[in-house]
């Protein structure tokens, strides 16, 4: 499936299971046009000679990926052909939240293994990851001859990426499986971990607030066989930082979010669910447009467009949950759509501002 230089809205009914096979890529989107993708499960197509995975190329305008399962391509016997689980290239305003994001795995090659591809990779963009659980791919595997490479990395970002992070989760995927047993000479070791996050030159940028660094496995050893009986030692472990000469950034607090279904229908009472530290005051903020602007002073990426309404829905609890429901009215006469893109602001007991995870609420005509 391919956007192409257009603004739309891909999202999944409510217990609908909408999977798309081959890759999703979206290319080109002007400024002022927003693609929202909701609910989706994109699945390469494993054993095809083509690069297929999640692409987001070129995006002048902003691109909001939420409750997504992403997997990229795994090869197969001696194809060296994989893909990350999501790349995002040159694109000025991007956003996951609660999403699933795998890198493949690459193929067994006799010489040349290739390491495993990112779980995300981005490069040249601004990106922000919300409540994401993110894994590398797993390392080649080698047969007689060559070395068994690394698992890929959680987190990729490179070429001047600005990434925020929040209540996710990176792994480094696994190192490829060691040789194998052969006359005259023992099973190989394992490759290498992957790093959970991975960070290229000095003008890339990662601030990150109350994630979870896992470093990849090593790979398995060689299998034993015919001619010895025990298998190869495992890999070493990966790392769960490679930081380079990029600019590493903490960000205070703990992760905050807002959960909700989409698509909703006019006129319909839903749920929405706040997660936040007890005590804390909740307003939801709402916007007919999107942007993003890191805020220090609200320890978070501010993703709403001037003018936004606010709205104060109460305090969060001692169990950390604020529940609450409301209903779009009527949309008005032809119109069969719109799209509100929402953000939740906590004041905490202490005085000071967390912005949470974004929410992109499209609201259908009832006729729909």
């Amino acid at each position: 499936v391919t956007v192409n230089g257009q603004g739309v809205s891909i999202v999944a009914e409510l217990g609908a299971v909408v999977e798309i096979t081959g890759g999703l890529a979206v290319l080109g989107v002007p400024a002022g046009e927003t693609v929202e993708l909701v609910g989706l499960r994109v699945v390469p197509v494993t054993g095809v000679s083509v690069w297929n995975t999640t692409l987001l190329l070129n995006c002048e305008g902003a691109v909001r990926v939420e409750d997504c399962e992403l997997l990229g391509k795994s090869a197969l016997l001696f194809e060296g052909d994989t893909g990350e689980g999501a790349v995002v290239d040159g694109c000025d305003d991007v956003s996951f939240a609660f999403c699933t994001i795998e890198g493949g795995s690459d193929a067994i090659d006799p010489v040349t293994p290739a390491n495993g591809p990112a779980g995300l990779l981005a490069r040249d963009s601004t990106v922000a990851v919300w409540a994401c659980d993110v894994t590398g791919g797993v390392g080649g595997t080698t047969t007689s001859f060559g070395s068994p490479h690394a698992g890929g990395a959680g987190l990729h970002a490179v070429l001047g990426a600005e990434v925020f992070t929040s209540g996710s989760t990176f792994t480094g995927g696994e190192g490829g499986r060691g040789k194998g047993c052969d006359p005259g000479s023992f099973p190989g070791p394992g490759g290498p971990g992957g790093p959970a996050v991975s960070l290229g030159s000095a003008s890339t940028r990662w601030r990150h607030q109350e994630v979870t660094l896992v470093a990849g496995e090593g790979g398995p050893g060689g299998v034993p066989g015919l001619f010895c009986t025990d298998p190869g030692p495992e890999g070493p472990p990966g790392t769960t930082l490679l930081a380079g000469d990029a600019i590493v950034v903490p960000v205070s607090g703990t992760a905050r979010s807002l959960d909700a279904a989409s698509p909703l229908r006019e006129g319909f009472s839903f749920p929405i669910a706040l997660f936040g530290e007890p005590g804390d005051l909740v307003a939801v903020l709402a916007s007919t447009g999107p942007d993003t602007s890191f805020q220090l002073g609200a320890h978070g990426q501010f993703l709403l467009g001037a003018p936004f309404q606010v709205r104060i829905v109460g305090t969060v609890p001692g169990f950390g949950l604020l529940a609450f429901s409301t209903a779009f009215p009527e949309l008005g006469p032809g119109v069969e759509s719109v799209v509100l893109y929402t953000q939740p602001l906590f004041l905490s007991t202490g005085g000071e501002l967390f912005l949470g995870s974004p929410y992109t609420a499209v609201v259908l005509d009832s006729a729909f």
